[in-house]
This record gives C-alpha cells, structure tokens and sequence, in this order.
C-alpha cells in the first residue's frame, strides 16, 4: 500500500530519468514491472474520488449556506490532498498550521473545554493503542456502542525440518 501521489510521482521521476538516460532502463525494470498497466489510472481516479468527496461533504457540512462554500471546501480539500506537502497519511495538522495557512476551516479549540479535550485525548489513546496493538486496521462505531473491526488475518507458517540433499555421512549413494 503506498500513497497514490507517491507513485505517481515515482512513475513520473521514472519517465523523467529514463528520458535523459535510456541506458538506465534495466535498472527500473523490475520496479515497474510489478504495477498492472492501469494503476496510474486507478491512482488519478483515487486522487481526484478523494477531493471530490471531501468537497462535497465540506460543501454539505461545515460550509452549509455559506455563498462561498464551493470555493472554501475547494481550498481546503486541495490543501490537504498534496501528499508531499505532508508526506505521510499519519501525520498531524495541528491548529496552529491550520490558522497559518488561512484555512478557511470552522474549528473549535478543544483545549478551551478541558472536560472534553480530556474525552477526545481518552478516545484517540484508546483508537491508537487498538491500531497499534492488535490486527485491525479500520473500525467503525455508532451512538449505540455497535462496532465492526476490520482486521488483518495473520497467518504463520513454520518451516519444517530441512530436506537433505545427501544421505547422513556425506557421501550421496550411486
């Protein structure tokens, strides 16, 4: 599983060098041999579902009524769809980042309620630890207290017992 900027950029940096100097071609071979001829598609199609999406929902939510909510969710769901600007999926945006870049973003402080900030750190270590610890990678909870886990099914293999390639002794028979 890699970011779909990545790759993209990955194939770009490819076509790019390969350009300059066919002769490198053996090297990135085996590297793009292991992509199916669609994933730069399927990468542009994720990557344009994904701004769309949360355009949409900021046009739908946060920005509802608002005569300039088309331009605002656009602005933001550009923001944070630029992988590179981020370069991780993990990593945290925090308010302080938010107000620099003039984000047009409704957001409240949870640390001006700290009965509430103390909930959401509870909840996020409670999310963090199941992640971290345990074989699920997506969880999905309602108002009920109902949750469904996804989970990685591991599965162990042991080695058995090495195959001799000569009889014990040494010495292969005729």
């Amino acid at each position: 599983m890699s970011p779909a900027q990545a790759i993209k950029d990955q194939f770009k940096m490819a076509s790019d060098l390969l350009s300059k100097n066919p002769k490198d071609l053996p090297v990135w071979l085996p590297i793009l041999q292991q992509y199916g001829p669609s994933l730069l598609v399927e990468v542009d199609n994720a990557m344009e579902l994904s701004r769309d999406l949360v355009t949409q929902w900021l046009v739908g939510y946060m920005f509802a009524g608002d005569p300039e909510a088309k331009l605002k969710a656009d602005t933001v769901a550009t923001y944070f769809a630029d992988h590179n600007r981020f370069k991780t999926h993990a990593r945290r945006i925090g308010l302080k980042e938010i107000q620099e870049n003039n984000l047009p973003l409704k957001i409240f402080n949870l640390e001006k309620e700290p009965a509430l900030h103390r909930l959401v750190l509870r909840l996020y270590a409670a999310i963090s630890h199941t992640f971290a610890y345990t074989p699920a990678y997506k969880m999905y909870e309602n108002s009920q207290g109902q949750a469904l886990f996804r989970m990685i099914q591991l599965v162990v293999q042991r080695a058995g017992p090495p195959t001799p390639s000569s009889p014990p002794g040494g010495k292969k028979k005729k």
